[in-house]
């Protein structure tokens, strides 16, 4: 209960995903017009410079590409690539693989997501050594 509070968009479309397609589409339309969604994507643009991220080509449409779907309704900036429309569906297109680094600022946003990370695990064992078996 306590995430549902901190994140409602996420767990939303995570509960529209997992009960129909047609309603997933809806809720992600609601929620692309969310202001926090706005925040977010204003956020993007500030840090990549209103470039894409692939061309380099500064559009009047320029589309956020999700790495993956596991942190829609509360994606971090190294979750996204900001992409202008052409790349946007080249990426799109089935069997691309391509990788689109990320800008300098999405890398320290990385950084600093797994430092938490770490900092959230159970210290490592030390000392601990085995034998190898003959």
């Amino acid at each position: 209960m306590k995430d549902e509070q901190k994140d409602p968009w996420h767990h939303a479309l995570r509960h529209a995903w997992e009960h129909s397609r047609d309603g997933y589409r809806a809720a992600y339309r609601a929620y692309c017009k969310s202001p926090e969604y706005r925040r977010f994507r204003a956020q993007l643009r500030k840090v990549t410079g209103g470039v894409c991220q692939r061309c380099g080509a500064k559009r009047r449409e320029m589309h956020i590409h999700h790495l993956h779907y596991l942190t829609v309704g509360k994606e971090r900036l190294h979750d996204v690539r900001y992409l202008c429309k052409p790349c946007h569906d080249a990426v799109g297109e089935p069997g691309n693989r391509e990788v689109i680094p990320p800008c300098p600022a999405q890398k320290e946003s990385a950084r600093a997501a797994h430092a938490a990370l770490e900092a959230q695990a159970p210290p490592k064992p030390t000392g601990v050594r085995r034998r190898p078996m003959c």
